[in-house]
């Protein structure tokens, strides 16, 4: 008999069931079988499964740790190089040939992994013809000069390690058992037939049925291994699993019969305006399995053809609907929180450049809290100030140890990555990594894990490369390959969590319920476009070398395979979910593989009789548009603050009465050892402490800044701050008089000219009308000076108390005020800036707006002034809100609400003041209820997980 054996059969059939009976068998014989598996989280659960009945003398792994632990065992001296060294010696040939891109870098090492898969050594021998374009050339000369790198490294790529092993006499019969593989790469193939060839004994088992046309795409694979002796054991179709009469009809019909069956529930369609609205959708749709079915949540499959592309859309529509799960994706490395901050460093210390420091000081491991990253950017756009060194020298007077870390890259960026630097370079790597505990707020705990992994992955990969001598590499190779780096984002197969897996992920397992997305053009099936370079280079190089071009995973036969194995693996509900339009609105074409699933439900004149739910919105309900449904009504009255509604009312109770604390116990300690507040957290806390919680302590990553309302309205502070510092040079006094108006324009002049040189350049035209009309704003400002005020000077502009806070009793005050006018009695009158107007004296205590009051107290406390006004002043369009003493000034114009008797503006300020102590409390002892004092707090508010009404 053959040593060689393929097991085939349908979706359904009982291959597992097979494949675990060699393995028994072996051990009934005293050998040790080898179980080969796709990926570890198979391996842990065959682990599992196997443990029961043999928990000793079975080799449970991957096929490619099973080529490595042989390498180690039966190699011949050589190490395997992974995917850092690859783009190590990659990039270093590059560094010669300045033609060289960093596209084409990336495009030769997927040349060289599919050349080593498919000839084994033979590639290396090949020699690049010398009169072709200079694309072509300049790739194959790139994968000639990598093959002579490996040479002299003594390296080897792991798909040439499994050609040679292959061919080895000396190791162990087997049997070797390939289950739940899709398919096999070349090199796969090569090393079990190799080994097959050479006595040991073989199985391998795959979804194949000779004449259907779901299987078709591996009829080459069975030809050769029938070729190479394999014999054919075909496990015949059965319902081990129970699946509903349905399900099996579609299993038995799909892509092979004119058959139409009837539904009865067991398969429905989804469908959805955009990706965000189909995450929302699917989060209903479990939800609907979990409540209908009566399912545990780890029998849910999500499935994408690649999910990596729908994480952060699901992550969130999960989040909104309380839905646990386990995500089998690998992100890139700075997709996490250490990630984002270890390469922002890396990049400031290669690049010098301010933008990266400031994307490092925000991020959550640098050891400062956003109000101190904060005023270090505001100072530093003022000033201008862009030079390295002096950034981080002026970083030491608020973190020493962010400073210290800082200097720290810069030197590590001066150095080779290399054996005599790999001490610094850790240390480096840790220090950041510290970082983390030393500012008020820590990463959520799943957070945590990740960045330990993200850590720990860094880590191993400059060890990596730093061990591979004699390489060197530069600070940017470094920050190149550690920006390359990608790592699963957290554990999978946990009980009580939806599993989101990709259709190369799922094979032979089986789940209760399926949900199935992306299932548009484009996505499934997919598009594969390799070769970016001009007249088919890619193709051209690969044939050079003596390989085949093309991938061997595309195309319509194998996008047929992977929905064929994805659909049959549901044994209760299969949803099938689908866009309908782009995130533009515009619309898409539905998947040719959807299209003829459906063909199945069609009746004679086309209609579809399978149930279809849809998702026609995706974001907070449109008021001015009558609603599409239901639960479209009821998401616009709880957003317009409509309660009366009983459905509604519920909602609002249900979200006042959940999430009382956070149990974060990290967290918690931090907050609870915090002293220093400013102003603008203290209000947003009072506005909502959830959305506080988010914004201000976990502070979750942020894109890339853009000229919006409220760079708008720093860029008119800049100026206004810049003309009164001007001032009393040109016209001899700190106020404007109607005599000196005409001046006073020249002076605007002057100060919106320097702003805008110290300014990042203008990026759009429509970020320069914004910012010259800031300058129609700072006029009308400047003529209203003239008037009001009387007596006062503007005598502090833009007062800082930031790193020395000031105590207001029961916590200390940090912050920065807009202007202080002073009279000659040491009267203060405090001014706030508003781009939209501000608050009402009545506002301060019936809607919780504290900042002004406690701008006051600083005041008073900080500079020993008589405070007897605070003011909010419109920057857009024209007007003064706020609290002043009666009698104060004649000329403010102020609604008379907000003039108030000296004893109750004293009772004002520390009404204020006993609100905001609340308030610090409240931060204090973590509570954070989802609790907005209103639903305008819910405006613009990015927090996707608040159970609040109208946010649900």
């Amino acid at each position: 008999m053959s040593p060689l054996k393929c097991v085939t059969g349908r979706a359904n059939a009982g291959k597992t069931g097979v494949a675990y009976s060699y393995v028994r068998e072996a051990l009934r014989e005293g050998r040790a079988p080898i179980l080969l598996l796709p990926a570890d989280p198979d391996v842990e659960r065959a682990a599992r499964e196997i443990s029961k009945d043999f928990p000793l003398g079975v080799r449970i792994v991957t096929f490619e740790q099973h080529i490595r632990q042989a390498w180690e065992e039966f190699g011949d001296g050589r190490r395997i190089a992974n995917s850092a060294h690859r783009e190590m010696l990659l990039r270093q040939v590059a560094d010669q040939i300045p033609e060289i891109t960093s596209g084409m870098v990336r495009l030769a090492g997927r040349c060289v992994d599919k050349l080593a898969g498919q000839t084994g050594f033979a590639w290396r021998q090949a020699q690049p013809a010398q009169d072709e374009t200079s694309s072509s050339l300049l790739l194959e000369t790139l994968i000639e000069a990598y093959a002579r790198q490996l040479e002299s490294h003594s390296m080897i790529e792991q798909s040439e390690a499994a050609h040679v092993l292959a061919r080895r006499e000396d190791q162990a019969a087997g049997p070797i058992v390939a289950h739940r593989f899709t398919d096999l790469t070349a090199s796969q193939e090569a090393y079990l037939v190799g080994r097959a060839l050479r006595g040991a004994d073989v199985v391998v088992t795959l979804t194949w049925e000779e004449g259907f046309a779901a299987t078709q795409a591996l009829d080459g694979l069975v030809d050769r291994l029938v070729e190479a002796g394999a014999t054919l054991e075909k496990v015949e179709e059965s319902d081990e699993f129970g699946s509903a009469t349905e399900l099996v009809a579609v299993s038995a019909n799909l892509f092979g019969s004119s058959a139409r069956i009837k539904s009865t529930g067991a398969v429905r369609l989804s469908t959805a305006q955009g990706p965000r609205a189909e995450a929302q959708r699917i989060a209903e749709e479990v939800g609907r399995v979990l409540a209908d079915d009566e399912l545990q949540p780890e029998q849910i499959a999500v499935v994408f053809r690649d999910p990596a592309r729908h994480y952060s859309q699901l992550k969130q529509a999960f989040a909104d609907a309380g839905v646990a799960a386990d995500f089998d994706v690998r992100m890139p490395l700075r997709t996490g929180a250490y990630g984002h901050a270890l390469v922002s460093l890396l990049s400031f210390a290669v690049s010098r450049e301010r933008e990266r420091l400031l994307a490092f000081l925000k991020s959550g491991y640098s050891g400062l809290d956003f109000d101190l990253a904060a005023s270090l950017e505001t100072r530093w756009r003022k000033t201008g100030e862009s030079d390295a060194r002096r950034l981080v020298r002026d970083i030491g007077r608020v973190s020493p140890d962010t400073q210290r870390i800082a200097e720290a890259a810069i030197v590590c960026a001066g150095k080779a990555v290399d054996g005599t630097s790999v001490a610094s370079w850790r240390d480096l790597f840790l220090g950041v990594f510290r970082l983390a505990g030393t500012r008020s707020g820590l990463v959520l705990a799943s957070d945590s894990e990740r960045d330990a992994r993200t850590f720990a992955t860094a880590l191993r990969t400059l060890g990596d490369l730093c061990d591979a001598q004699p390489i060197s590499l530069k600070a940017g190779e470094m920050l190149a390959i550690i920006e390359r780096l990608e790592l699963p984002v957290g554990e999978v197969e946990r009980p009580g969590r939806v599993q989101v897996v990709s259709v190369a992920r799922v094979r032979s397992r089986r789940f209760e319920a399926v949900i199935l997305g992306g299932l548009e053009a484009g996505e499934f099936p997919a598009r594969f476009a390799e070769d970016m370079l001009p007249g088919g280079a890619v193709a051209h190089a690969l044939e050079i070398f003596g390989g085949a071009g093309g991938d061997e995973r595309s195309g319509s036969m194998y996008d047929r395979l992977f929905f064929y194995q994805t659909v049959t693996r549901a044994r209760r509900r299969l949803v099938l979910s689908s866009c309908t339009t782009d995130s533009d609105g515009e619309p898409v074409q539905t998947s040719s593989l959807l299209e003829e699933l459906l063909d199945l439900y069609r009746t004679a004149d086309g209609i579809t009789t399978l149930e279809c739910t849809h998702r026609a919105l995706a974001e907070m309900p449109d008021h001015g548009r009558e609603a599409t449904g239901e639960r479209e009504t009821l998401r616009t009255q709880a957003f317009l603050g409509e309660w009366q509604a009983p459905r509604v009312a519920a909602a609002v109770g249900r979200a006042h009465g959940t999430e009382e604390c956070i149990e974060l116990p990290e967290s918690a300690a931090v907050l609870a050892a915090r002293d220093v507040f400013s102003a603008s957290e203290i209000e947003a806390y009072m506005a909502c402490p959830y959305r506080w919680f988010r914004e201000r302590v976990l502070r979750p990553d942020q894109v890339d800044r853009q000229f919006g309302a409220a760079e708008q309205g720093e860029f008119a502070h800049a100026v206004l701050a810049t003309f009164y510092r001007l001032l009393p040079e040109a016209t001899g006094a700190k106020r404007v008089t109607p005599s000196t108006l005409r001046r006073a324009e020249d002076v605007i002049s002057e100060a919106y000219r320097r702003v805008e040189q110290l300014s990042p350049p203008v990026a759009s035209l429509q970020e320069r009308l914004e910012r010259q009309e800031t300058l129609r704003w700072i006029r009308r400002i400047v003529e209203e000076d003239a008037q009001i005020l009387s007596g006062f000077e503007p005598t502090y502009v833009e007062w800082e108390f930031l790193e020395k806070p000031i105590d207001v009793g029961g916590f200390l005050l940090r912050g920065r005020i807009d202007r202080i006018d002073v009279d000659g009695e040491r009267r203060a009158i405090v001014t706030d800036y508003k781009r939209s107007g501000g608050s009402t004296a009545a506002d301060i205590l019936n809607k919780g707006k504290v900042q002004l009051p406690l701008y006051l107290h600083a005041v008073s406390a900080g500079l020993g002034l008589d405070v007897v006004g605070g003011l909010f002043r419109g920057l857009r369009s024209p007007g003064t809100r706020g609290l002043l003493v009666a009698g104060a000034v004649d000329d403010l114009g102020i609604t008379k609400t907000d003039v108030l008797t000296p004893e109750d503006f004293t009772a004002l300020l520390e009404r204020a003041l006993m609100l905001a102590r609340e308030a610090v409390a409240g931060i204090r002892a973590a509570r954070i209820p989802c609790e907005p004092r209103s639903p305008k707090a819910c405006t613009g508010c990015a927090v996707a997980d608040c159970t609040f009404a109208g946010r649900s």
